[in-house]
């Protein structure tokens, strides 16, 4: 009796619907019962992904045209590129390439698709963590939609650490996979990665 939501946050601290840096979150609602599912019960809001996406882990965006080293990056220590992921943090730092695709797979498991949160503008240092097996940025994520943790099978899963950030990754180095999908039958994830103008992957 639940709903999953993911999208890019406004941390109450931040300015609502502003442009600058923000992060994202999944959230799991539950649904009552009493009133045909149609209702959320109240109080029922419980973050899944994205507990350490908050006001405090968000950076300050560059004015276009300006260079500062390191760069800034939302969801790293220090705030800057030269800082390492924090767990459980999804940035969206630009205004796109963020939260995308959530879907349950034919093994129960869900799927969720995040951007690099870098412009689509511009080459940018913060796309890079989409390489950064530490980083969720730039990755379709495979995880337990109790929990939020990783599962046994992702290729990085650490059953020492399943609420790392590498345990949840299943795939990983994209700059915008805002869709994907699973074939049920097979349990194949096939992801559609937005590239610059006129290339798609």
């Amino acid at each position: 009796p639940y709903v999953y939501l993911f999208f890019t946050y406004d941390p109450p601290e931040l300015l609502a619907d502003d442009t600058t840096p923000r992060v994202s979150r999944l959230i799991r609602v539950q649904a009552d019962a009493a009133k045909d599912y149609n209702v959320a019960l109240s109080g029922s809001i419980e973050v899944i992904l994205g507990k350490n996406s908050t006001a405090q882990n968000t950076a300050f965006r560059l004015a276009v045209g300006a260079t500062i080293i390191p760069e800034p990056a939302s969801c790293m220590t220090g705030l800057t590129m030269d800082g390492t992921a924090i767990e459980d943090c999804l940035p969206s730092d630009e205004l796109s390439h963020s939260a995308g695709t959530l879907i349950f797979g034919s093994d129960g498991y869900l799927y969720a698709s995040h951007g690099d949160g870098a412009s689509y503008n511009g080459a940018s240092k913060v796309s890079l963590r989409s390489q950064m097996l530490d980083s969720l940025s730039g990755k379709v994520l495979r995880i337990d939609p109790n929990t939020g943790q990783g599962v046994l099978g992702n290729p990085f899963y650490d059953p020492a650490a399943p609420g790392s950030n590498r345990s949840r990754i299943w795939s990983l180095g994209m700059r915008n996979p805002f869709r994907i999908t699973v074939n049920q039958a097979t349990g194949q994830v096939y992801q559609g990665v937005v590239g610059p103008s006129s290339r798609e992957e």
